[in-house]
Formats: structure tokens, C-alpha cells, sequence
């Protein structure tokens, strides 16, 4: 039986009640992820770029599937410099 099936057989609470408990448990699994960006954020925020390429690839993932990566490359190399660890990684 999952989680969500536990809270529904419990009829003794309020289905907002067991809205904000699956809300805490939500929030309590997804803290450690956001630590952890953090602190990868944290370590690199000195290398010049944009902020939100600094906390996620999806935006390099959103050009890739738009089929103007290269060109975004491009314009970000013109505008913030060739940066000597590009391909690492």
C-alpha cells in the first residue's frame, strides 16, 4: 500500500488535513535536493554566466530541443567570454 492510499484509508482525517501532511512529507524529501544545489550554486557563483544556468540544465536542454543550441552557445560565449572548462563536465 503507498502513501497516498495510507492517508485515504485513514477516515478519522480531513482530506485537507491529508493534504498538508503529503505537502510536508513533499517538502521534507525535496530540502536535501535543494541543499545540495545550493551548495553547487555556491561553489560556482563566481563563474560569469546566467543565473538560471547556474541552478539547472533544462535550459540547455529547452534550446536542444528548440534546435538553436548552438547558436544560444554562441551568444552566450559573445557575451560572457569563451570559458576554458566548456566541455568539462
Amino acid at each position: 500500500m503507498g502513501f497516498i492510499e495510507t492517508l485515504q484509508s485513514l477516515p478519522s482525517l480531513h482530506p485537507q488535513a491529508q493534504l498538508r501532511i503529503a505537502g510536508a512529507v513533499l517538502s521534507l524529501l525535496l530540502l536535501p535536493l535543494l541543499v545540495v544545489k545550493y551548495f553547487q550554486w555556491r561553489r560556482l557563483r563566481h563563474v560569469p554566466g546566467p543565473f538560471l544556468n547556474s541552478l539547472t540544465s533544462w535550459v540547455q536542454g529547452y534550446y536542444a530541443l528548440k534546435g538553436t543550441y548552438p547558436e544560444y552557445m554562441e551568444k552566450l560565449m559573445n557575451e560572457y567570454g569563451m570559458s576554458k572548462n566548456a566541455a568539462v563536465g
